[in-house]
């Protein structure tokens, strides 16, 4: 498939599932409780099936791409931009809910430590960006590592946060960015190189709607006088908003017409 075609679908995926979420929250979903409104539970489902359906179109798309780029990006200042953000926003949202209940005690010590190599990682992979410099291609899987275990703390949690329909889209935002890190990490290990370009276009593009939809609309309810937000914190929405930005820009600019030389293999 055209890689045009599938940034236009990206392009219209973006705004409309941020919208659909906005909506939902604003709508459908008790700012207190964080269930759906009984009166509006059937919307507040709807909308959550046709945001995912968008994703899942979305990844369907990009398994049928042929761009396939030569090598990772070497030198891009956008993408040190982002990947100095998501540290600083990856040590931000790990220390300022080191104390939040409903995560157990190795979980929070094993966060802590995926964190610290992670805001590592990612500030050498910013440097590398800039300079000569290149990390061992192994620590790429550390970021992976880091969005494991955050999964598996959403899934054990033992506060009443866990039941919400809200995390829903939480664990779908990790999710997505775990498979898209794995697609990271097996590019920079030339892992599985005839398949793997397809699930870093699905999983780049799809994990970056779900985390700015996921956090942008929460900083809109946050912005709004309208709606109070209790199930957000400032620190989580300014991860997913940093982590989505870094899939999309990494993603875009690895697929990058300037990166990429197979151009004869694309369908007319």
């Amino acid at each position: 498939m055209k890689h045009q075609r599938i940034l236009l679908f990206f392009a219209l995926a973006l705004p409309a599932s941020l919208l659909l979420r906005i909506l939902q929250l604003l709508f459908a979903v008790d700012p207190v409780t964080g269930f759906y409104v009984r009166e509006y539970r059937t919307a507040g489902i709807a909308l959550t099936l046709v945001l995912f359906a968008i994703c899942a179109v979305l990844v369907f798309l990009c398994f049928f791409s042929f761009r396939n780029p030569a090598t990772p990006p070497k030198k891009s200042l956008p993408l040190a931009v982002v990947s100095f953000l998501l540290a600083a926003a990856t040590g931000f949202e790990r220390f300022a809910n080191a104390s939040v209940a409903g995560t157990l005690l190795w979980q929070k010590a094993v966060l802590t430590v995926f964190a610290v190599l992670t805001v590592g990682y990612l500030i050498g992979f910013g440097v590398g960006q800039l300079a000569s410099f290149r990390l061992p291609p192994v620590t790429a899987l550390i970021p992976s590592g880091y969005f494991l275990i955050k999964i598996i703390s959403t899934f054990t949690a033992v506060s009443s946060l866990s039941l919400i329909s809200d995390n829903l889209f939480l664990l779908a935002a990790e999710c997505t960015s775990l498979l898209f890190y794995l697609s990271f990490a097996k590019l920079y290990n030339g892992v599985n190189e005839e398949r793997n370009f397809r699930s870093l276009l699905a999983w780049g593009l799809t994990s970056g709607v779900l985390c700015l939809s996921q956090s942008l609309a929460h900083l809109f309810l946050a912005a709004s006088a309208t709606v109070q937000d209790n199930h957000s914190t400032p620190a989580a929405n300014a991860f997913f908003l940093a982590a989505g930005l870094f899939a999309l820009i990494f993603t875009l600019t690895h697929f990058s017409r300037r990166n990429t030389e197979e151009f004869l293999h694309e369908d007319p």
